[in-house]
């Protein structure tokens, strides 16, 4: 499938290759508003059809199922944490460099700091397994000293 997609891109001319992934004029029946309303409408059926929760209603119970922006959201989340704010800021299409950091970049504080930690106990335990002398061995090499 992906060369499929690659051989149609190739065929875009290079200055088309911005914007909208999907132009509205490949859809002349269909206006704009009508067709980003259909085709959120047919995302959000996908994700009732899935049964994708992202959220429960704790007073009633009621489920609410995966849309467009939950989908839109869910990526920007993941690559948050694997590029830089404002390669997400191009990746998401803000227009603003603070929307992108307000919505995404460190909201993931919790995670971080459980990452921190279980590097920091990795670095005890292996200065555990060695007796003093040689880690403090280890360290004066590190800063140059002759031993």
């Amino acid at each position: 499938m992906q060369k499929r997609v690659m051989r149609r891109v190739v065929l875009v001319a290079e200055a088309d290759r911005r914007g909208q992934v999907f132009k509205v004029g490949l859809f002349k029946r269909i206006r704009e508003a009508d067709w980003k309303y259909k085709a959120s409408k047919l995302i959000c059926r996908i994700g009732r059809v899935a049964r994708v929760v992202v959220a429960v209603d704790p007073r009633t119970g009621r489920q609410k199922f995966a849309s467009a922006h939950d989908l839109r959201r869910s990526f920007g989340d993941r690559w948050s944490r694997r590029v830089l704010p404002q390669q997400l800021q191009e990746l998401m299409r803000h227009e603003s460099i603070s929307t992108t950091l307000r919505f995404y970049v460190g909201r993931n504080a919790e995670r971080t700091w459980e990452v921190m930690q279980e590097a920091c106990d990795k670095v005890r335990s292996a200065e555990t397994r060695f007796s003093p002398s040689i880690v403090a061995c280890a360290e004066l090499r590190s800063v140059g000293a002759d031993i």
